[in-house]
């Protein structure tokens, strides 16, 4: 069983009446959702539930209106780190990174003074990979800029 617990963002795994794991996710301030290590009794270990536990947490985090989730790099992640690169996260440094959709950053435009966005292109594995920018021209955006990173 693994159920959310009392506290919003902590979830509870447990084997009958017993705790076996933990894990939770916390606010990192403008869209960032924080994931603890994952903790898990070491007699269920190697069943990749650390994985499960990971993806339920980064769930919580995405319909709570996150955009990106961090989780430490820690040694014990060590040995699922293809699992978690299956699902989407990419290990960047210290920390795995999960990017759930890619938002608009605001560019100042010219011409008319309209705001304008410019988007992040992002391969299947939401790492980025390019961008695009437009201007406004006569009262209509028109595209500038696309660039693609090697």
């Amino acid at each position: 069983m693994f159920e959310q617990g009392a506290r919003p963002g902590w979830f509870v795994a447990a084997d009958g009446d017993r705790v076996v794991g933990a894990i939770s996710c916390r606010d990192g301030d403008a869209g960032l959702a924080l994931i603890s290590e994952p903790m898990l009794r070491d007699d269920y270990r190697g069943r990749t539930l650390e994985v499960w536990m990971i993806e339920r947490a980064a769930l919580y985090a995405e319909t709570n209106g996150y955009h990106t989730a961090e989780l430490p790099a820690a040694p014990s992640l060590d040995r699922v780190r293809k699992e978690l690169e299956d699902r989407l996260w990419y290990l960047d440094g210290t920390r795995y990174v999960r990017a759930f959709r890619t938002p608009p950053v605001p560019v100042r435009g010219r011409g008319l003074g309209l705001g304008v966005e410019a988007r992040t292109a992002s391969c299947a594995s939401n790492v980025p990979v390019g961008s695009v920018a437009a201007r406004s021209v006569g009262g209509s955006l028109r595209l500038t800029t696309v660039r693609f990173s090697a």
